[in-house]
């Protein structure tokens, strides 16, 4: 992890997909579907679900529309029964990405990932094939703002968390993914950034700005999916890569 803020990859992959509002909300509602449907649609036996209500309603989210995510996700509004899949393959310059996909038509879904990989030079790959590099855990983002760090590590260790560390403006919590949601639960009274399962690969690619953009650029793609709930890559996401897609977004 020397040198990688995975905070950082996620404040970027954010604000690449929260451009505008819809997206935002599109975000959410994949996200709380996927919550519901692995942990059930009470958000008093759920946190995960609960931050997830809180985040959305902070963004204006309707109620109506987390409602319907939250129904979709439990299997109430009808149609076909969500699942959950995992695309592995490349993008441009070798960079390694997975999508995760809730899809309730998988034979709709595929061919309009593949069509994506080809149309964007990237390549879908057979399942395992850079999966192999990545190792799923449990990450949660607390503000270094108003919180005491010696506080936070003794609540997040006690309760199951294997590391703890500053990244930038964030206190960066690692656990396994088995832990992820009690670690969660015991930082409940913190006012949480985020709390997922996520895939961090163990080797980083790093390219120029110009084919560093190309590749944030494919990713972007995959995340305005309607079907995609998240994209993991291993490029490296540098000062000077943050910066050009500053000014881009700008």
């Amino acid at each position: 992890m020397a040198g990688h803020s995975h905070a950082a990859n996620i404040k970027h992959r954010k604000a690449a997909v929260d451009a505008k509002r819809g997206k935002v909300f599109t975000r959410y509602a994949k996200l709380i579907m996927a919550c519901v449907r692995e942990k059930g649609k009470d958000p008093d036996m759920n946190p995960g679900l609960r931050l997830l209500m809180d985040k959305a309603r902070g963004v204006n989210m309707p109620n109506d529309s987390i409602a319907r995510a939250i129904k979709k996700g439990a299997g109430e509004l009808g149609g076909g029964a969500l699942q959950e899949n995992m695309y592995e393959g490349y993008a441009t310059d070798g960079v390694a990405v997975i999508l995760e996909v809730l899809t309730d038509n998988p034979n709709r879904t595929a061919p309009e990932l593949k069509h994506l990989f080809n149309k964007h030079n990237g390549n879908l790959g057979e399942p395992g094939c850079v999966s192999w590099d990545f190792n799923k855990v449990g990450l949660i983002l607390v503000p270094v703002e108003n919180n005491d760090e010696e506080d936070l590590m003794i609540a997040a260790l006690e309760a199951g968390a294997d590391d703890m560390s500053v990244v930038g403006d964030f206190f960066e919590i690692k656990t396994s993914a088995a832990n992820m949601l009690k670690v969660q639960e015991a930082l409940s009274d913190y006012d949480l950034e985020s709390a997922e399962i996520t895939m961090i690969p163990n080797n980083f690619i790093s390219l120029d700005i110009e084919a560093g953009l190309k590749v944030l650029k494919f990713v972007e793609v995959f995340e305005e999916h309607d079907d995609v709930k998240a994209v993991h890559h291993n490029l490296k996401i540098t000062d000077d890569l943050r910066e050009a897609l500053d000014n881009l977004e700008g």
